[in-house]
């Protein structure tokens, strides 16, 4: 475990954020580790839902983080789908990283919703979120797909309407 004694959930995100960015997304994809993860990400999305604006200014605050690990960890799943197939879905690892994934999409899908700067949201953050989650979509294995693609998508459509550039994939 990478991050043993940290309590809070911003501390566990940020020094396992810290230590994937020093030394690979690899160095944070043990068990208990994406526990950790799991576990900061759900406590995140609840407390932001209940606080308002001020979990628009933390989601800003990690929201490249929370894309760029999505990222990571799609290319780690991708991978050992195309090693093991099928098979892989079962793997005790490879259904954290999948919820890791889905709880970094509920998160995002919770901002969204959230946003009070929609020109902000739509012209900054969704369009390379959008091509994360199409990218990742696309090369994953149709049992690999994760649904809350689908919520994320319909949240930004609805809450940012015509803000959204004709240019977003």
């Amino acid at each position: 475990c990478a991050i043993a004694d940290s309590t809070t959930p911003n501390s566990i995100w940020q020094n396992l954020i810290a230590i994937a960015t020093e030394s690979g997304v690899q160095a944070i994809l043990g068990t208990d580790d994406l526990k950790q993860l799991i576990h900061a990400l759900r406590c995140i999305n609840r407390t932001g839902r209940t606080a308002g604006a001020s979990f628009i200014e933390e989601i800003q605050s990690i929201h490249w983080q929370l894309q760029n690990l999505y990222t990571s960890i799609s290319a780690e799943i991708v991978g050992i789908f195309e090693q093991k197939g099928e098979a892989a879905k079962v793997l005790h690892q490879v259904k954290l990283m999948r919820t890791v994934k889905s709880e970094i999409l509920r998160t995002i899908e919770a901002f969204i919703a959230s946003a009070e700067d929609l020109d902000f949201v739509a012209n900054q953050c969704v369009p390379p979120l959008f091509q994360a989650i199409f990218t990742d979509y696309a090369n994953s294995a149709p049992i690999a797909r994760d649904p809350q693609v689908l919520a994320v998508v319909t949240a930004a459509v609805t809450v940012l309407k015509g803000h959204l550039s004709e240019g977003i994939p």
